[in-house]
């Protein structure tokens, strides 16, 4: 048995349930903050299915983007464990996923929300904020399929970025076959 591969996955696992369920929270949190004039809990109370779709498509676009950006941050957590680490390495990983979870999600929001203002500017003939206060359901797809593909396309860049930014351990020399 490999203690070092448990020893990781029984730390993913807790970063994967911490993170993920401060990302739902912070991203539902997050639209209500930017959009004063909607009472979402009372528009799900109301059973308004459309605000139910912008709401889940914006938790889930929030989430294909921190999702996306912590594998720096779990491959840094491997490579600690499976190397050895000390109580400095413990809390260079710790800021590692700090960084990556606020600047991943700061990210992930700003970059839904502005792309939501966009489209909302360019589509002035119909207010669909409005519409989405009334179950407009087929206003609320079309808000949602746009938030869901804003989460996808920033997932790989924000990726990108966070890997440039953010120094990696780096594995010791390996011989193979003898070889230096």
């Amino acid at each position: 048995m490999d203690w070092n591969a448990i020893l990781v996955g029984i730390l993913e696992l807790l970063l994967a349930f911490g993170l993920g369920f401060l990302t739902v929270w912070l991203a539902f949190r997050s639209f209500a903050r930017f959009t004063r004039h909607l009472d979402e809990m009372e528009e799900l109370k109301r059973n308004n299915a459309s605000m139910g779709i912008l709401l889940a498509s914006i938790v889930l676009s929030t989430a294909f983007v921190v999702r996306a950006a912590l594998y720096p941050s779990v491959s840094t957590w491997q490579t600690l464990v499976h190397r050895g680490f000390s109580g400095g390495d413990l809390l260079f990983c710790v800021g590692i996923s700090l960084f990556s979870f606020v600047f991943s999600s700061g990210i992930a929001l700003a970059g839904i929300w502005s792309a939501l203002r966009i489209f909302l500017r360019l589509t002035r003939e119909v207010d669909e904020l409005f519409e989405i206060g009334r179950n407009n359901l087929a206003v609320a797809l079309v808000l949602g399929v746009l938030i869901v593909v804003m989460g996808l396309f920033l997932s790989h860049g924000v990726q990108s970025l966070l890997s440039a930014m953010v120094p990696m351990p780096s594995f010791e020399r390996i011989q193979v076959m003898g070889m230096p």
